[in-house]
C-alpha cells in the first residue's frame, strides 16, 4: 500500500531525550521529573481518523488513540514517546499529541498518536 503524496501533510515531530528532574527556587531537586525533548523538525506524513475497528486491527485491543499516522518512509525518524505537532504547528508552544505505539511493515509505518490533555 502506497500513500499518494497529495493525502501528506507536514507535521513537527521532537524526539524523546529522557527525563530532567524538576529543581524548586533554590536549586534542588524536587522528586519530579520533566519529559525532555530534542529539536522539532518537519515531517510528512498521511494523517487519519483512528476509528476502533482499524486501531484494533493494527495495534491491538489495547491502544487508545486518536490519530493514526502513515508513512511509506521506512527511516521515518518518528518514535515512541516523540512529541508531535499536528492541529497546532507553532513548535514553539506545547505539542499536542504524543506517540503511543508504532507497527512497522515491510514498506510501511503506521503510528497511533493520541492527544496531550
Amino acid at each position: 500500500m502506497r500513500i499518494l503524496a497529495r493525502y501528506e501533510r507536514v507535521i513537527y515531530h521532537a524526539p524523546f531525550e529522557g527525563y530532567e528532574p524538576v529543581l524548586d527556587n533554590n536549586g534542588y531537586e524536587t522528586g519530579e521529573v520533566t519529559l525532555k525533548y530534542g529539536v522539532a523538525k518537519p515531517v510528512r506524513v498521511g494523517v487519519s481518523v483512528a476509528t476502533n475497528r482499524n486501531v484494533e486491527y493494527l495495534f491491538g485491543s489495547r491502544v487508545e488513540c486518536d490519530l493514526i499516522l502513515l508513512t511509506c518512509d521506512t527511516s521515518c525518524p518518528i518514535a515512541e514517546k516523540s512529541a508531535l505537532w499536528i492541529d497546532n504547528l507553532d513548535v514553539y508552544g506545547k505539542h499536542d499529541y504524543e506517540v503511543k505505539k508504532i507497527v512497522k511493515s515491510f514498506n510501511t509505518i503506521a503510528i497511533a498518536v493520541s492527544k496531550v490533555s
